[in-house]
């Protein structure tokens, strides 16, 4: 589907296929040859440029390598664009906090109804814990070590959902976990200057268990670099000239996250399946209402 928003700064198009990366094979190599699958996170990438603060909104799939029951495959995200790392977080910390707030101030019936601990929503205040990954691997192995963690975490993994769950356990507001391995976040994130091996890239982590509620990070700005990753990933340099452009011919430092709507309304309320926050959920073996 592709739509076009006039409101104030949403007005990139945008180009929405997540049903590819769910739907088989078929629907997968179509979106390949039509460029679909995660375009819009690339062509959204110019609009900071220019515009400075940019938000928009999207549907996507989901096919995660560790599937829970709660999962949806289609999903909605609220996507802002910041200039660098450290203002992605502190926006996603304002932004996290000022969401329980106003349910709490506006949404006390409705709480009451879904039995929420509204305690857990009034510790969800700035600031918010950072963790860097390093400190979370250390904490894993602890939690290993003491039996609360059944399998050991390698350092240059990607966090599993029992490894999200134990270390937002700790806290009782959202963790932010950041400077993951470059090896498990996307080829155009920008690289720490002083570890090459790890990215600028941040999870915010739900406390009770929701797990991961907003990722993102600092995008690269060098021309050589998305070369050189591009090359890497085995990826036709052809196909993303048009995105080299926007290097080649002068960029700006810009960052951004993706806050997961369902999942976060989820934690909110208390609830325990993502589905149950969508009308008509699309899951692994059910795409049809």
């Amino acid at each position: 589907m592709i739509s076009a928003s006039r409101r104030g700064l949403m007005s990139a198009l945008l180009i929405t296929a997540g049903a590819s990366l769910v739907a088989g094979p078929a629907f997968a190599q179509a979106a390949n040859e039509l460029q679909l699958t995660d375009l819009q996170n690339l062509l959204l990438t110019v609009e900071p440029n220019g515009k400075g603060l940019l938000w928009r909104m999207r549907h996507r799939g989901r096919a995660p390598s560790w599937p829970r029951d709660e999962y949806a495959s289609r999903v909605a995200e609220l996507l802002p664009d910041q200039v660098l790392l450290d203002d992605a977080m502190s926006l996603a910390e304002r932004f996290l906090s000022y969401i329980a707030s106003r349910v709490l101030e506006t949404r006390q019936e409705e709480l009451k109804t879904l039995e929420r601990d509204t305690a857990k929503l009034e510790a969800i205040v700035p600031p918010f814990p950072r963790l860097h990954y390093d400190e979370a691997v250390k904490m894993l192995h602890e939690g290993f070590a003491a039996g609360a963690v059944e399998n050991k975490f390698e350092w240059g993994g990607d966090l599993g959902a029992p490894d999200e769950t134990y270390l937002s356990s700790k806290y009782d507001k959202p963790v932010m976990v950041h400077h993951y391995p470059a090896a498990v976040k996307a080829f155009y994130m920008k690289r720490d200057p002083e570890r090459e091996e790890i990215a600028l890239g941040v999870d915010v982590l739900a406390p009770e268990g929701y797990g991961e509620v907003i990722g993102g990070g600092e995008r690269s700005t060098s021309l050589e670099f998305l070369q050189l990753q591009i090359a890497a990933h085995g990826l036709p340099q052809e196909a993303f000239e048009w995105y080299l452009d926007l290097r080649r011919y002068g960029s700006v430092p810009h960052a951004g996250f993706g806050l997961g709507v369902e999942r976060t309304v989820a934690w909110i309320c208390g609830l325990h399946h993502v589905r149950e926050t969508i009308p008509f959920p699309r899951m692994m073996e059910r795409l049809t209402p």
